[in-house]
């Protein structure tokens, strides 16, 4: 990755304006960009999940997010549902690293312990319960596990772009597309 990579990278990171990221004495977001994109990530990693990945390995979202949206799609799930299921599932297995940022570790870990109650009930009563935690999560005061929402845009990426997705959804395309690239599971470097 090229010094001009990690400029893009920290602009796109400027343009979705995300909020709760703090600053760093290395590699702040307010900054310049760095050098090199992966010695910035390997910085973030304890306590970005997303930086983690950069540095050890996509495993975790492939196996995790990206298996669960494609199992709750397979058990019979619509993809909105299947999107909240693998949501719910990624939030119980691990703290969100934006909560516990701007809330503590406590915090994050009682989410995950709600999102897991959640997943954890019958296919006709979850919708419910996933709608009062959504709320829970936005009153009294807006907890907002942003790094697991973009682990699941990640995973649905993923899944979309190698064809999984049409596949299981029966759409167009019903396998791998011609421009499917196949996606490393090494971290980068």
């Amino acid at each position: 990755l090229s010094p001009d990579d990690a400029a893009d990278v920290w602009e796109a990171i400027a343009l979705a304006r995300p909020g709760g990221m703090g600053s760093a004495p290395a590699h702040d977001l307010a900054g310049p960009p760095p050098p090199d994109l992966r010695a910035a990530m390997h910085a973030a990693a304890a306590h970005d999940r997303i930086a983690r990945l950069w540095t050890e390995g996509w495993e975790p979202l492939l196996d995790g997010p990206a298996a669960d949206l494609l199992a709750a799609i397979d058990d019979g799930h619509t993809l909105g549902d299947a999107i909240v299921r693998a949501y719910l599932h990624q939030l119980a297995r691990e703290p969100d690293s934006l909560v516990a940022r701007r809330h503590g570790a406590d915090a994050a870990a009682e989410v995950s312990r709600s999102a897991a109650r959640v997943a954890a009930l019958p296919r006709a009563t979850w919708r419910d319960a996933a709608a009062a935690f959504d709320q829970a999560l936005r009153l009294p005061r807006r907890v907002n596990p942003g790094t697991t929402a973009d682990l699941c845009a990640a995973a649905l990426y993923v899944v979309l772009r190698d064809g999984r997705l049409h596949a299981r959804l029966g759409g167009p395309g019903t396998g791998p597309t011609p421009r499917s690239l196949p996606l490393s599971r090494r971290a980068a470097g």
